[in-house]
């Protein structure tokens, strides 16, 4: 977060931009190279980590610990898809999935 306190800061709104680009060239048939998908991914995983921190202090402890969890849920799900989407290693995907929910069981 910037000093002022301001909600907006440049890589807040600028990562999430670049990744409608990229995925928007990548739609048309551009091809984007990996190193820029990589480095536009973490930055829009730490915007939405971000803004999911800002809403969680907002809304309180309770509330706010139950939105923190949904985010970081949906960013999981989101990458185990991706690598689903590639499809040469679905074992891959499901390793992921039964690892991520056996974390989430031993920790509640």
């Amino acid at each position: 977060m910037a000093a002022s306190g301001a909600l907006f800061s440049w890589w807040t709104v600028g990562f999430p931009l670049a990744g409608a680009a990229a995925l928007s060239a990548s739609l048309i048939g551009l091809q984007v190279p990996v190193g820029e998908v990589v480095v536009v991914l973490v930055g829009c995983i730490f915007s939405s980590v971000h803004y999911a921190k800002t809403l969680a202090q907002r809304l309180g402890a309770l509330f706010g610990s139950l939105v923190l969890a949904l985010a970081i849920s949906v960013i999981e799900a989101g990458l185990i898809v991706s690598m689903m989407l590639r499809g040469d290693q679905p074992e891959l995907a499901r390793d992921s999935i039964f690892s991520a929910l056996l974390i989430a069981l031993n920790g509640i």
